[in-house]
């Protein structure tokens, strides 16, 4: 298991250098509150990419949030469907880390931390998105497919979970993000466990807003999108 493992992130890191950088699909950041208290900042970055003629997504974020620091580097295909993820983390001057990739339907990921290293492989559904934990930019995946009222979801620091999300549309809104008033598409998304989660788009497909009711958990873009 160790070396197939090894093999697959391998490849997973040669694919991603040979990965081809094409159009800035969106930047931006996000100030996060718990309760009405800031307590988080995230930046973020969306690019077009192309992998031999295989067109997809690159996002990254930079995230601050409490006490940790953040890094996810999500690729995904056209549809925004999973293809590799790593994620670092930073609580408290100790690391945390998380990479792995989605082929042909099985999920081959690590996980290191103070308990040491564990490897894992699994099988994932169809078009999986990743979702991680406090990570906003990863909501932008649940407007790309309009006409999937069902989303397979992976959330990899909660132990690799799976979930069906019900995601609705609930109508047309105008947010004020920064100084301007923008025109906004709000969704609802709900998990296996009833959780909600809100989630505001522009024309474009890009985040304005998320909320999670149940944490009083509140993330508004700083400036609006360009262009």
């Amino acid at each position: 298991m160790r070396s197939f493992l090894f093999g697959v992130l391998s490849l997973a890191a040669a694919s991603s250098t040979g990965a081809q950088a094409g159009r800035l699909v969106d930047v931006g950041s996000f100030t996060v509150t718990l309760g009405g208290r800031t307590v988080g900042r995230e930046s973020f970055r969306i690019t077009a990419t192309t992998l031999g003629d295989q067109s997809g997504f690159l996002v990254t974020s930079d995230i601050t949030f409490g006490d940790r620091t953040i890094e996810p580097r999500l690729r995904t295909d056209a549809t925004g469907a999973a293809v590799e993820y790593r994620v670092r983390v930073r609580p408290d001057g100790a690391e945390e880390m998380w990479e792995g990739g989605i082929t042909r339907g099985r999920l081959i990921a690590s996980s290191t931390g103070p308990g040491g290293t564990a490897a894992r492989e699994q099988v994932v559904a169809r078009g999986t998105v990743v979702l991680d934990e406090d990570v906003i930019i990863h909501h932008w995946a649940l407007g790309l497919r309009p006409g999937d009222r069902r989303i397979p979801v992976l959330i990899p620091r909660r132990g690799n979970a799976q979930a069906s999300w019900t995601v609705d549309v609930l109508g047309e809104e105008r947010l004020r993000i920064g100084t301007e008033e923008v025109a906004a598409r709000r969704l609802r998304a709900t998990d296996s466990a009833g959780v909600v989660r809100e989630v505001w788009l522009d024309g474009a497909g890009r985040v304005l807003k998320v909320a999670i009711p149940s944490r009083a958990l509140l993330a508004v873009r700083d400036d609006p999108p360009v262009g």
